[in-house]
């Protein structure tokens, strides 16, 4: 089917499905609130579903329905199609996106939903008065599990009959990973929240001073989020698996592909930002305990100091163990893959820890031109409090970019050609002096502003210093910052290949290149021919003269692919 007809009928499909799914999970909804109405006391919905509620639920499934149930069956005949219209269809972008945006809609709706009934039915368990209940998210993860389960294994048989390339390919592997990292962060806010609950129980220092109920709800609602996101990211775990397992039959490894190396990229970030965000909190508490900070009194030790570093410590394990599967996944492919992701993983760190190490530095600039200028803002913390705060980003901070970035100063020293190719290392360069701009451009237009404004004759006492402090402040960092990474983004770029040179950091390729005799360029230009020269790198395990022979079969008519002599 052509493009715009493939799209009305995976646009129109989609609403219809949307408008089907609703009514169903209306009629769910009725019946199980008629269960919950008849089995407890203590339902919030008496009377069970509104007449106005049934209907409406009737009225979207007789409309949605039919249309979906045609729409399906138009898209199942050109999807049943012989020869290229088939095969066109079955691997189109437009039909990896709507099963993507449909599968991405359920498993989010079922996880909700799951994790609502799961913690309600445990908060009855504990506090048989609750009237949470549990007929509504039942009916939501009812609804959206099926639809879940049918496009993923409708999907997963395409990938394995259909060879997928492009955006096809990609979209599928997006969701794929896409869902296991929403799943993963669902398990980890579950841990963090029940890991905290029971701390404070176990210092005595109860949640909301003592409030059972309270604690319950917690529980209830971390152990939801701990089943069901574990659950789902078991099963996208094993549907990557499946992938890597069957790389020759679906065409791709899925292991060196880009949205794979994103996903681990992104949970690096995830789990290091949670832990250093726990980490910082208790630095804080600690510090204004130290500087005797005017809340100093409300600081509970075990709760506010050791409190928020154990809650993390479940973060931070499955953060450092996911990094260390990633980098075993590319053992396979080589020395080079393998350092490829410890590139990542170092950069990916060394950008966190920057980001908080400037942001704190700033304010801690900010806060000293406050104190230097004598006055005093009632609607802010105290200094205290703020330098504790401040203390702690940059403490924090320069515990995760200075031993990141050492690292990978260590490894431009080693191989500074390496490192100039490498993709995410001018990307981080990219980064850091961009962002530099970002912040200090604004930030020094306004510190300029009260200063040009002063001298011009505008009002210019503590309080126009105050307000001058965290630009100012941001405006220094942001120069050094941008002034460093620049400098070295530069001596990369000087490192890289001009349009027509051959890298300097590969000499086997500039080898090849210079042994090609000049005469043979020559001759084969006077026949009328265009000769190129061509190197062929291929990774370990990979079977170069299959490569080769797979080339000339590829040829059009006249082209002939020659081997060097010394090749």
């Amino acid at each position: 089917m052509g493009t715009a007809r493939r799209l009305y009928l995976y646009v129109v499909s989609a609403v219809s499905l949307i408008a089907l799914a609703a009514g169903i999970n209306r009629l769910v909804a009725s019946v199980l609130v008629s269960i919950e109405d008849a089995v407890s006391s203590t339902t919030m919905n008496p009377g069970g579903m509104a007449r106005e509620q049934l209907s409406l639920a009737i009225a979207l499934i007789v409309v949605g329905a039919p249309v979906f149930a045609v729409h399906r069956w138009l898209v199942g005949r050109g999807l049943r199609a012989e020869g290229s219209a088939g095969e066109e269809d079955r691997a189109s972008a437009l039909r990896a996106g709507y099963i993507a945006t449909i599968q991405s809609a359920a498993l989010m709706a079922w996880l909700i939903g799951g994790a609502g009934f799961l913690s309600s039915i445990l908060e009855r368990l504990v506090i048989p008065s609750s009237y949470a209940s549990w007929s509504e998210p039942l009916g939501v993860a009812l609804t959206a599990f099926p639809i879940w389960a049918l496009f993923g294994r409708a999907r997963e048989g395409e990938i394995r009959s259909q060879r997928m390339r492009g955006a096809a390919a990609w979209l599928t592997r997006l969701y794929r990973y896409g869902g296991g990292y929403g799943s993963l962060f669902m398990l980890l806010s579950g841990v963090t929240g029940l890991v905290s609950a029971v701390l404070n129980q176990l210092v005595a220092e109860p949640v909301m001073d003592g409030d059972q109920s309270f604690l319950a709800y917690a529980v209830a609602g971390s152990l939801g989020g701990i089943v069901l996101g574990g659950a789902s990211w078991l099963l996208h775990r094993r549907l990557a698996a499946a992938a890597v397992r069957d790389a020759a039959v679906i065409g791709e490894d899925d292991r060196q592909t880009r949205v794979r190396g994103l996903h681990d990229g992104l949970v690096l970030l995830t789990t290091a930002t949670m832990t250093s965000l726990g980490v910082a909190a208790a630095v804080a508490s600690l510090g204004r305990l130290v500087l005797g900070a005017e809340d100093v009194g409300m600081i509970r030790p075990l709760n506010d100091i050791a409190g928020p570093v154990l809650t993390m410590v479940p973060v931070a394990l499955a953060g450092w163990w996911l990094a260390r599967e990633a980098e075993r996944t590319a053992l396979p492919f080589g020395a080079e893959a393998a350092g490829a992701v410890r590139r990542v993983q170092r950069l990916v760190l060394a950008a966190l820890g920057l980001t908080a190490l400037a942001a704190g530095v700033a304010q801690l600039i900010g806060l000293a031109i406050e104190q230097v200028s004598g006055g005093y803002d009632m609607y802010s913390a105290s200094p205290a409090n703020r330098l504790a705060s401040d203390l702690a980003f940059v403490v924090v901070g320069a515990a995760l970019w200075v031993p990141s970035w050492l690292a990978q100063v260590a490894a431009r020293r080693e191989d500074a050609d390496r490192e100039a190719h490498a993709a995410v290392a001018r990307g981080y360069l990219y980064l850091a002096a961009g962002a530099s701009l970002v912040v200090g451009v604004p930030t020094l237009v306004m510190a300029l502003f009260q200063v040009i404004n002063g001298v011009l004759g505008g009002l210019f006492d503590s309080g126009s210093i105050r307000s001058l402090a965290t630009p100012l402040g941001s405006a220094v960092v942001a120069a050094a910052v941008g002034l460093y990474h620049g400098r070295l983004l530069v001596a990369d770029m000087r490192r890289l290949p001009r349009k027509g040179e051959v890298a300097s950091g590969d000499p086997a390729v500039a080898a090849a290149v210079a042994a090609t005799p000049a005469a043979e360029m020559a001759e084969a230009g006077s026949k009328g021919t265009q000769a190129r020269t061509l190197i062929l790198l291929v990774p370990d395990g990979v079977n170069a003269d299959e490569v080769v022979q797979a080339m000339r079969a590829h040829l059009p008519q006249g082209a002939t692919l020659e081997e060097d002599a010394a090749g």
